[in-house]
């Protein structure tokens, strides 16, 4: 089977069981998915750059639980409103991790939280993909993103939601900078 073919059938596994999924249950699943992202030590680097923000992970974290993102919301619009894109001085050039990093934060924001969980997941399997695609070991990161794509599956199809499922799994897992 073709890796295009895996990849269009896994999407469409992964929106099946999202849309089996509650509000709340989605939104736990957001918060379980973003501790990926945030075990990058540049996160918060990331955010600040871009986002102008000093970001508590533990008040993020809170805060999507209690879905109090406005304060997120636009500190995100204000960031992106603010570049011009036609001046070429003020013109900004992300590198593919900030990018994928900065786009986690992003999708963590979407106000379809559907949409979120999905982008979410999207990006883990990117940036696994952008780690086989550059780093020397590209059949350790094949391996990976492979058990990735199961792994997700699995998540969505646990009645019990473990908000701590991506930073175990991840944890010791080192990510060197590509």
């Amino acid at each position: 089977m073709d890796i295009l073919d895996v990849f269009e059938t896994h999407c469409q596994q992964l929106q099946k069981k999202i849309a089996d999924k509650t509000l709340d249950e989605i939104n736990l699943l957001i918060i379980s998915v973003l501790k990926f992202y945030l075990q990058f030590s540049e996160f918060n680097d990331i955010i600040k750059k871009h986002i102008f923000i000093d970001l508590s992970q533990k008040k993020f974290l809170e805060d999507l639980k209690t879905d109090n993102l406005e304060f997120y919301r636009i500190a995100d619009k204000k960031a992106f409103d603010e570049l011009d894109q036609d001046d070429e001085e003020s013109y900004v050039e992300y590198d593919s991790m900030e990018l994928l990093l900065l786009s986690g934060f992003e999708y963590s924001l979407h106000e379809n939280r559907e949409e979120a969980l999905f982008y979410l997941f999207d990006g883990i399997i990117n940036i696994l993909d952008f780690y086989e695609q550059f780093s020397d070991r590209a059949e350790y990161w094949n391996k990976i993103l492979a058990e990735e794509l199961a792994n997700q599956l699995q998540l969505l199809d646990n009645s019990e939601i473990d908000l701590d499922f991506y930073k175990k799994k991840y944890d010791k897992m080192a990510f060197e900078k590509i």
